[in-house]
């Protein structure tokens, strides 16, 4: 990416260091997170993927957002368990979803 983004003549997109993506992570977790109870702003988000990606706008679930949180960082995440918490995001929402590669850091997402 950083060898594509110098020949191409634009900014490197990739983070600088596992902190810096961490942080990265943690601030569209914030973001996404704060969306997923707020009809309005889920609504909105709905429509600006709908028209990105071309897809229909229909269905019983339309204008639903949802997030699957996909980290071995264990403190991501309690980040996201925190922030769930904070929203009033419950498990039975059907929201949020966790995981990893099987076989890493199961022992994260094992008692989720």
């Amino acid at each position: 990416e950083r060898a594509r983004a110098a020949a191409m003549g634009y900014d490197d997109p990739t983070c600088e260091n596992v902190e810096a993506t961490t942080v990265s992570f943690h601030k569209c977790l914030k973001e996404i997170l704060s969306r997923v109870k707020c009809p309005w702003a889920a609504a909105i988000a709905y429509h600006q993927v709908i028209r990105l990606l071309d897809y229909p706008s229909s269905g019983p679930n339309k204008e639903r957002l949802g997030i699957m949180v996909a980290s071995h960082n264990e403190d991501t995440v309690r980040y996201a368990i925190q922030l769930m918490k904070e929203h009033d995001i419950k498990p039975e929402d059907k929201v949020v979803c966790f995981g990893q590669l099987l076989g890493m850091c199961d022992h994260i997402t094992f008692p989720l």
